[in-house]
């Protein structure tokens, strides 16, 4: 199945399958068992990651989980029943003080964070002066949302700069942005991607088409194409590259490439699929693998380059270059047990550098490509903050680490840890994340602290500030 096909049988967002894949979220606790039966597998397969030989007692077990998140469930609802009560009595007093109830009640209707809670921060190292932005959602709360914004500096201090911001597949953008950019198109919009001058907005509709358009900082368009593939064809992506717009689309095993010139709308296709990405490597590489992130593409003088991560029997960092016009591969080069954390292309030196995650509690890696031949130019580590790993230590023990969040701009590379050991339990319901900045150039961590936040709200998006006018 896509993970469109998955996602409308479970009543969810594709963006949150792609979310269960890349394991950035969890299912909720009452898909398990629906999820399981659609996969064929018990729930706690789904749970282990592996599969039984023995499924004699399925039904046992079964009865049991059922069971399980029928009592939570209740206990769910019955502190939803409780906390709603104590929201509506609030509500009603502040209507008697100052008339404002009926516009909170409007606003908690559209999906927004009422009153967003404080992120605290510790700081450990400062060597650097750092300004990043951290966003921050419900969690579990699924995807095509509003979440709330805040901005951090050097010193520790965490402000709230907008609650409605809207989160699309890749981007969170301001509510007055997204309110703009739906008005282009009668389509729903699913994914927002930041460009040089504006906005490339992708519109999916119940026809089965597609708008992509192409706007400048103002929300006015600047382009749009019209997309409906064949029958069975399905669109993946869209992204800018050397002045022309490329659409990514798929039918089974087969990728379909759309070149189309902004200028005079004319269009070029080019077709491949796994062993032609893999050219003579030998690599087994099932082209279903990947996700095919549009920020994580460019083209370079008729040359297809990704970075990206490759799900199959296991995890692999890969960087690929294909030729377009003579249909064969130029290089392909994977780190296995690995993952692709962050892109970032250089356009005014020709110059990719990708963070991969090695896992196994190795050192990041931050290599800088030629952004056309994708040969290594120059690899830099980036050791682990000591915080994280006494997570080896604790409860949560694990063969690997996890990254959630990633940026870089021109001299810093900023990551977002799971802070498993620092996490709280018990009244206070507090969760926490390792945060560090490293300089680029030599892989030396220049700030590091630790971020603390209620526990029912997760951080899912990260950057770093323009600094100097970079």
């Amino acid at each position: 199945m896509t993970q469109r096909e998955l996602a409308e049988q479970l009543h969810v967002s594709d963006r949150a399958v792609s979310k269960w894949e890349r394991g950035a979220g969890l299912p909720d606790p009452s898909l398990m068992i629906q999820l399981s039966d659609l996969l064929g597998i018990t729930v706690n397969e789904l749970l282990t990651g592996a599969r039984r030989a023995d499924r004699a007692d399925w039904s046992d077990g079964r009865r049991e989980v059922q069971d399980a998140v029928a009592l939570f469930y209740r206990h769910v609802r019955r502190r939803a029943r409780q906390l709603r009560g104590r929201i509506i009595a609030g509500a009603c007093a502040a209507a008697l003080l100052a008339g404002g109830a009926a516009l909170a009640l409007t606003k908690a209707g559209e999906g927004r964070i009422l009153f967003p809670p404080d992120i605290q921060c510790e700081v450990h190292q400062r060597e650097e002066p750092v300004e990043l932005l951290l966003e921050l959602d419900r969690r579990l709360n699924g995807v095509y949302d509003y979440l709330c914004g805040y901005e951090l500096d050097g010193s520790g201090q965490v402000t709230l700069r907008d609650r409605s911001l809207w989160s699309s597949y890749t981007e969170a953008v301001p509510e007055a942005v997204y309110q703009a950019l739906r008005k282009l198109d009668p389509g729903t919009v699913t994914v927002i991607d930041r460009t040089e001058a504006g906005y490339l907005v992708s519109c999916y509709r119940d026809d089965g088409s597609w708008a992509v358009i192409e706007t400048d900082r103002a929300q006015q368009e600047k382009f749009r194409y019209e997309w409906k593939g064949a029958e069975g064809e399905e669109f993946c992506t869209a992204f800018l590259s050397q002045g022309e717009l490329y659409l990514l689309s798929r039918q089974g095993d087969e990728r379909f490439l759309t070149a189309v010139d902004r200028e005079d709308g004319e269009e070029r296709r080019y077709r491949f699929n796994g062993q032609s990405l893999a050219g003579e490597t030998g690599a087994e590489s099932r082209i279903g693998g990947f996700l095919f992130d549009g920020r994580q593409m460019w083209v370079r003088d008729g040359v297809l380059c990704f970075a990206q991560t490759h799900y199959g029997e296991g995890t692999r960092a890969v960087w690929a270059a294909y030729d377009l016009e003579e249909g064969r591969a130029r290089s392909f080069h994977a780190l296995e047990g690995a993952e692709v954390m962050a892109v970032r292309q250089e356009p005014e030196t020709g110059r990719v550098l990708v963070l991969v995650n090695p896992m196994g509690y190795a050192p990041l890696e931050l290599y800088t490509l030629d952004g056309g031949t994708l040969e290594v130019l120059e690899k830099v580590e980036l050791a682990l903050p000591s915080e994280y790993l006494t997570r080896r230590d604790s409860l949560y023990q694990a063969e690997h680490y996890s990254l959630f969040e990633a940026d870089m701009d021109g001299r810093q590379v900023a990551v977002l840890f799971g802070d498993a050991a620092g996490r709280k339990s018990g009244e206070d319901g507090c969760a926490s994340e390792i945060l560090v900045v490293y300089d680029r150039s030599d892989g030396r961590m220049v700030w590091r602290g630790r971020l603390s936040y209620p526990g029912e709200y997760e951080i899912q998006g990260l950057s770093l500030l323009p600094r100097d006018g970079a």
